[in-house]
């Protein structure tokens, strides 16, 4: 318990020592509130207290409401002795005789003394970012702010070319940029500066709705959304994000807030205008409006909302006064007309032109003499991305997709074309004590988000998804991407593969292919205007070999398992069928129908047991020898010898390095040119 006027005894004899700090003591944030720093008091003598009893001891109760103030009783010996006695109350006439005593003995014991640092160097630092966004027409403190916080201290190439002529010129913007190129702040930064400068103009709160940003899907929509917000977190610009799988009930009322900004998905936009939300109808009045991924959105059979939004946009007579954003990756990219088309119209050109598809964007969206930004890479892929395929059977790409999964660990995403392609790979991974994460459409909302919470935690985590989530996404340190089954188009490829080597960082492509496929393959290359042929990834048949016997039992387990469920499926839906319509099922017939299904499903479950337990042996096995690392072995059909890496990267560094000797001469040739 204390008491009024307990002392506690400083001994002489304890050392103090001064200790060297390195760093600045408050941090660079400068928010510390009055805090400085800690000292800690080490191999002291037990006597530095006097005995237990003078310990000092405080409650919760005791010092409830109470002011305790320490003041330096003696100073005229090396022995200092301090009084802790429970202070008067504070009056009015007192504080100015308490400042005057606390002035006289500026650093009396007890005293916090605030250390003012040097920023010198954290406010130049902070300087010269401001000075760089300013060139480009970012003149908002607070978005300034926000992007130092968020360690963007430099403008991507597409922000600034495409900024400033949208800041100071006002004008549309149309523009191709590679994947993870900043295309979103590109937009979204220039949006949410001029609503910050018309909302400071105005005395009174606006319920105007400024902007609509579309998306073609919906983890790209709450990309942006989550972006925006970040960059608009020291303004009064609100923000909302509508899209499918969601409680409408909800949207709506997030809609009544009037936020300036909605960012959603065609369908969930056009729905909520059709009943007829009142927020929305705010649309023909638009300042600013954005479509994102926009080679997505507008292809044939595809968001026929999208075409309502613009009919209804472009009737409005305040079209010359809105500003348009239209962005993609593969805005430019060009394509083959289909082979009806060529004959019917007798085409002499294989390919619409560029100018034809850019002139198709700008009357769709009813744009107004917009600036063209074309930043595109001439691969149509990020310049740090290391492209390899994989030629392959039908049956052998289990093979090759576990082989870089075991081998070469690291976040990666597998793209399937279908969901049945997703969720069969999913069973038969998961059987070789791979968990891999699902995504897919027709997964809720919920199940979705959840996914995507669950890959960006684990830096080892595996994606299975369909193109969901190929575009837009992005999800950083994302090492590999495998395309299990060729994509049907450049722009998928493209974007897919956009998912990796992201904010100059390195990143790996590699394509399954098997003869099928090939077909796409060529095409995809074309489309892209590529006459060289991808590396081949090197595989070691050394590691294959365990490789396969493992895969193939899986494969086996996933097959009797799915003949089980099968089995149960089909007897349970039975057996609710006949419960349905009130039949008695007691004919022999159905007993020895039964007795049969039950002799399977034992058999089957021996089986698989038996299969799972030569699996475990397997898996419990190192796949890959102790002294592999130190050796070489042969790629595809060549007689060169590459090094085992345990990164991908560099092996296909490897790899392309010993082809560089070979490609003197020319190189490889894809498609060879006709002779006229």
């Amino acid at each position: 318990m204390v008491k009024n006027k307990q002392t506690v005894k400083k001994i002489s004899s304890s050392k103090w020592k001064p200790v060297e700090i390195s760093g600045n003591l408050i941090g660079e944030a400068g928010d510390f509130d009055g805090f400085a720093g800690l000292e800690v008091l080490e191999n002291y003598d037990s006597s530095f207290l006097r005995n237990s009893k003078q310990n000092l001891e405080f409650s919760s109760s005791e010092l409830d409401g109470d002011v305790f103030d320490i003041r330096k009783r003696k100073h005229d010996s090396d022995d200092e002795e301090i009084t802790l006695e429970k202070a008067p109350p504070k009056k009015k006439a007192n504080k100015k005789k308490h400042a005057e005593e606390i002035n006289d003995n500026e650093h009396f014991p007890g005293k916090f003394v605030l250390l003012k640092p040097s920023n010198e160097e954290n406010v130049e630092e902070n300087s010269e970012i401001r000075n760089v966004w300013n060139e480009i027409g970012v003149l908002s403190d607070e978005i300034i702010k926000s992007l130092t916080e968020m360690n963007f201290t430099n403008p991507t190439e597409i922000q600034r070319v495409s900024i400033p002529v949208s800041v100071y010129g006002k004008c549309d913007i149309l523009g191709a940029a590679p994947t993870g190129s900043g295309k979103t702040l590109a937009f979204g930064i220039p949006i949410v500066q001029s609503i910050q400068r018309i909302l400071s103009d105005n005395e009174e709160e606006s319920d105007e709705l400024f902007s609509i940003i579309l998306t073609p899907t919906r983890e790209l929509a709450q990309q942006i959304h989550k972006h925006l917000k970040a960059i608009a977190k020291y303004t009064n610009v609100t923000i909302a994000c509508i899209i499918g799988g969601l409680a409408t009930v909800k949207q709506e009322r997030i809609l009544k807030s009037n936020p300036h900004i909605v960012i959603g998905t065609p369908g969930r936009v056009w729905e909520l205008i059709q009943d007829g939300n009142e927020h929305l109808q705010k649309l023909k009045t638009l300042k600013y409006f954005v479509v994102d991924e926009t080679d997505r959105m507008i292809e044939k059979g595809h968001f026929a909302e999208l075409q309502e939004i613009l009919q209804m946009l472009n009737s409005s007579d305040d079209t010359q006064k809105r500003q348009n954003f239209v962005f993609s990756a593969t805005l430019t990219m060009v394509h083959e007309l289909p082979e009806y088309l060529r004959k019917k119209k007798k085409q002499k050109s294989l390919k619409a032109s560029k100018d034809q598809r850019l002139n198709d964007f700008i009357s769709m969206f009813g744009m107004k003499n917009p600036k063209v930004f074309d930043i595109s890479s001439q691969s149509g892929v990020a310049e740090k991305l290391f492209e390899a395929r994989i030629l392959c059977s039908l049956d052998e790409k289990d093979f090759y997709l576990y082989y870089i999964l075991v081998n070469y660990p690291g976040r990666t995403i597998v793209f399937c074309n279908s969901i049945e392609c997703v969720k069969r790979n999913s069973s038969v991974l998961s059987h070789l004590n791979i968990t891999p994460i699902v995504l897919h459409g027709k997964m809720e909302q919920k199940h979705r988000l959840k996914s995507l919470e669950k890959f960006q935690k684990d830096e080892n985590s595996i994606l299975l998804s369909t193109q969901v989530a190929a575009r837009g996404l992005d999800i950083p340190n994302i090492q590999h991407v495998i395309h299990y089954q060729v994509p049907t188009t450049g722009e998928d490829y493209v974007h897919r593969s956009g998912r990796t080597a992201r904010a100059d960082k390195e990143g790996l492509s590699i394509l399954l292919i098997e003869p099928g496929e090939v077909k796409f393959f060529v095409k995809l290359q074309k489309t892209l205007g590529r006459n060289e042929d991808l590396p081949i990834f090197p595989i070691d048949p050394r590691i294959m070999k365990n490789v396969r016997d493992r895969v193939r039992l899986a494969r086996e387990i996933e097959a009797l398992d799915l003949q089980v469920r099968r089995q149960n499926d089909n007897r349970n839906w039975k057996k609710k069928a006949a419960d349905d319509i009130g039949i008695l099922d007691d004919s022999d017939d159905d007993s020895e129908s039964e007795l049969r299904t039950n002799q399977f499903q034992k058999q089957s479950n021996l089986m698989m047991k038996q299969k799972k337990l030569a699996l475990g042996k397997l898996l419990a096995m190192e796949i890959v020898p102790n002294n592999i690392e130190s050796l070489k072995f042969p790629i595809s059909s060549s007689n060169d010898l590459v090094k085992f890496e345990t990164n991908s990267i560099e092996t296909v560094k490897s790899l392309l390095s010993s082809e560089k000797q070979k490609k003197k001469n020319g190189g490889i040739k894809l498609f060879r040119k006709k002779k006229h």
